[in-house]
Formats: structure tokens, C-alpha cells, sequence
């Protein structure tokens, strides 16, 4: 989907306002999977298979793969109200018994601004 808004994240942004102007359809190239979305699940997939303690929220030693390992794909907190608010169903029990914040995948909002705007929209 496309939306026109102003200035989405700044402060006291009316939602109510924006606008769907549009959308496409698209799949992910099989090039950007190989290069940058396959090594980030591997990573993950190792790391569980082998019950590696993931260090979450140590500085400089977490393990889990985020926004800066590459432009495209990472995971992120998904959590209720986007972070851990101390709320258990926003934590899960890794397979080594560490509890963390769940995770989710994420496409990087600059690669998919790029994606939408050299698409041809659907009218």
C-alpha cells in the first residue's frame, strides 16, 4: 500500500489524515534473499539450534542480528506498545531457558521506500 502523509513519526501526527492513494504488488528479488535475507535466518536457526545464549539487552554482545548487520533485513523487538513493558506474553523462553523480548523480521523502511518509489502503481 501507499499512503500520502505528512511527516508520519513526528509528534502529534494525525493518523485520521492520511491517505491511501494506491498500491502494488512485489516479490522480493532472489538475489536480495541470498545476500541478505538467508544469512540472517541461518544466523537465528544456528543460534536456536545450538541453545547459544543470545546475550538480549547486554550492549556490544547481544547476538540477535539487528539494523546494523545490513540495509535490508533484521529483527526487531514485537512487543505490545513496541518495547517490553514488563508484560510476559511480550517475552518467550529461548530454547537455552533465556527469556527475551519477541522478535520479529523486518524489511528496513529505507529498502522499502527505495521498492516503492521505482514501482509502477496499480490504478
Amino acid at each position: 500500500m501507499v499512503s500520502r502523509s505528512p511527516v508520519p513519526y513526528k509528534s502529534g501526527h494525525d493518523k485520521t489524515k492520511d491517505i491511501f492513494t494506491d498500491a502494488f504488488l512485489w516479490n522480493m528479488p532472489e538475489d536480495d534473499i541470498e545476500q541478505y535475507v538467508k544469512p540472517i535466518w541461518e544466523t537465528m536457526h544456528t543460534l536456536l539450534i545450538e541453545h547459544t545464549p543470545l546475550n538480549y539487552g547486554i550492549r556490544g554482545k547481544n547476538l540477535i542480528p539487528g539494523p546494523s548487520v545490513n540495509k535490508v533485513f533484521h529483527l526487531r523487538p514485537h512487543a505490545n506498545k513496541g518495547k517490553d513493558n514488563g508484560n510476559e506474553n511480550d517475552r518467550t523462553v529461548m530454547p537455552n531457558g533465556e527469556i527475551i523480548t519477541k522478535q520479529g523480521f523486518w524489511l528496513d523502511r529505507r529498502y522499502i521506500a527505495k521498492i516503492a518509489a521505482t514501482r509502477t502503481l496499480l490504478h
